[in-house]
């Protein structure tokens, strides 16, 4: 409830004008964690960030700020909005952490499709990849 809350606030706080289609940010939820096992292969995630399904997090699509584990962007990480999404693309961001240890956050909402549910992936700072939709 407490990051719903939290999302509703980054959202209401966005600028309701946007220069492509949809909304001024995202509400998310995690539906699935994948992790990348020795193999190559993909798999359920069932370690320490297996408690992550079924929260939230929240987008601003105009600046990139993200609040919701495991994506809350900080001070000292670069926002790279690499499309805003649009009626015939999806919204891409990247969110870099500085060295000494990089680490490079992917989100991608399939932004370009009818429903009010846009279906997310996401990355984050290792072998993880998050899916679940937005609204």
């Amino acid at each position: 409830m407490k990051n719903r809350i939290c999302a509703a606030l980054v959202i209401a706080a966005c600028s309701a004008s946007q220069a492509n289609a949809g909304p001024a940010g995202y509400v998310c939820t995690i539906a699935a964690i994948q992790e990348l096992g020795m193999t190559g292969s993909f798999a359920a995630h069932g370690g320490a960030f297996a408690n992550l399904v079924g929260k939230t997090f929240a987008i601003d699509r105009r600046t990139g700020q993200v609040i919701g584990q495991p994506f809350t962007t900080g001070p000292n990480m670069e926002i790279r909005i690499l499309d805003r999404g649009s009626d015939v693309d999806s919204y891409k961001q990247m969110i870099v952490l500085p060295p000494p240890n990089v680490w490079v956050r992917y989100i991608y909402v399939r932004e370009q499709i009818k429903p009010v549910r846009k279906p997310f992936w996401a990355t984050d700072y290792g072998n993880l990849i998050y899916s679940g939709t937005c609204e």
